[in-house]
């Protein structure tokens, strides 16, 4: 980890304080030793969480989020976010920033990782894990809300089958 001077850490801080600003979702993490994850708070919106250890996180496409990894020492627990072939997309361990994901904006500090969730990564993200950790994983997947609601919508909509004349009328007889 980079040693930082007064007038480098206020600006350090101020960059910070914009990227939490800019995510609509903030996931907080802390290591549960070399074992796995724990998700300790979820704020914001679209964002899901399930687990322990073995942490499922739905994210929900088109918003901003923020992986809070201020409590993890990012030296020995860098995370990093992989596709579902286990490619590298995102990673606190690289200098260089990701590249062909500008859309995402992605964001890369020791205090963690700010991505926007665009539809095109969302149908290639699957795990966060610890770079040097192989089992501290956990799965990403993307949720579109859209279609999510869409198809609750449909269901609503269709047209039930007229079941009236069959079966007991108020009296408990049947018609016919």
């Amino acid at each position: 980890m980079k040693r930082l001077s007064g007038p480098v850490i206020l600006f350090f801080l101020a960059g910070l304080a914009t990227v939490l600003a800019d995510a609509e979702g903030v996931i907080t993490f802390r290591n549960i030793g070399s074992e796995g994850w724990q998700v300790t708070d979820i704020q914001g919106r679209g964002v899901s969480a399930s687990g322990v250890g073995l942490v499922r996180i739905g994210l929900e496409v088109g918003r901003r989020y923020h992986f809070d990894l201020s409590s993890v020492n990012s030296d020995l627990f860098a995370m990093e976010i992989r596709d579902r072939s286990g490619r590298v997309l995102f990673s606190q361990k690289d200098d260089d920033p990701p590249q062909g994901w500008e859309e995402a904006a992605p964001v890369i500090t020791d205090e963690g990782i700010t991505f926007t969730l665009t539809e095109e990564l969302a149908g290639r993200i699957g795990t966060y894990r610890a770079a040097s950790y192989p089992a501290m994983v956990g799965f990403l997947r993307g949720i579109d809300s859209g279609a999510v609601e869409r198809a609750r919508q449909e269901a609503r909509d269709e047209p039930g089958e007229d079941h009236s004349g069959e079966g007991p009328d108020e009296s408990g007889e049947t018609p016919g």
